[in-house]
């Protein structure tokens, strides 16, 4: 995982009043936290926050947060929480969270399945991504941006479990029994699905039968018609 820098500010203001005006500044306000160290209250800019934002993959990211005013050169912060605006859900705070690059952490990482499965490529299944994150341990600096799995030799009814996958970095907290991905058949129609499907397919062909007989036989004029340049 790549180290994202973040400048901040510190923020001496408390409040809703206080926040609601650093957001109107163009900010976005936040708090740095964590075990054994004090609480510091910050404030990003917005423009640069949702940049930063765009460069997440989904998963847990590690930070270099520098602020200004603050006695550290810069600390490590994973992005515990951003709290959204409900209808426009545009950031409104933050929650960093301080982290020692030698102490594990428990952090979740998104899965990507690579591959096609013989399942689908022959035997016509299909494939349910039924979980797409996994919980684990490591050490921050060992983060990955995603765990592969490759779906590529499952069959219709075989399936991969959180028990199933090893990664080099990382000890997965997931609990094993918990299905990941799964190959399933087509399930076959119901009668009335069948019925129903017959009765289209019957529809259909006498459509085109009566499409077929207009065109060989078409419509003679009638004696006396005056489409046939005779008179009665």
């Amino acid at each position: 995982m790549a180290l994202v820098e973040l400048a901040a500010q510190l923020r001496t203001e408390t409040g809703k009043g206080a926040a609601h005006r650093v957001r109107q500044a163009g900010m976005l306000p936040g708090i740095v936290y964590g075990p054994g160290e004090a609480s510091v209250k910050i404030a990003v800019e917005m423009r640069i926050f949702e940049r930063v934002l765009r460069q997440a993959t989904g998963g847990t990211m590690l930070i270099d947060l520098k602020v200004d005013g603050d006695s550290r050169p810069s600390c490590k912060v994973l992005m515990k929480e951003v709290q959204r605006d409900p209808v426009t859900s545009r950031p409104l705070h933050v929650d960093l969270l301080y982290v020692s690059m030698s102490k594990p952490v428990h952090v979740v990482v998104p899965i990507q399945l690579e591959g096609i499965p013989v399942g689908i490529k022959i035997e016509g299944g299909f494939v349910d991504h039924v979980l797409r994150e996994l919980e684990v341990e490591c050490l921050p600096g060992e983060i990955p941006d995603y765990i592969s799995v490759d779906v590529t030799p499952l069959n219709i009814g075989d399936s991969v479990h959180a028990g199933d996958i090893r990664h080099e970095t990382v000890q997965i907290l997931t609990p094993a029994d918990r299905v990941v991905v799964a190959v399933h058949g087509r399930a076959a129609p119901t009668p009335e699905e069948e019925a129903a499907a017959a009765e289209a397919e019957a529809s259909k062909a006498l459509a085109e039968a009566e499409a077929e007989t207009e065109e060989g036989t078409g419509k003679a004029p009638a004696e006396g018609d005056p489409k046939d340049g005779k008179e009665k």
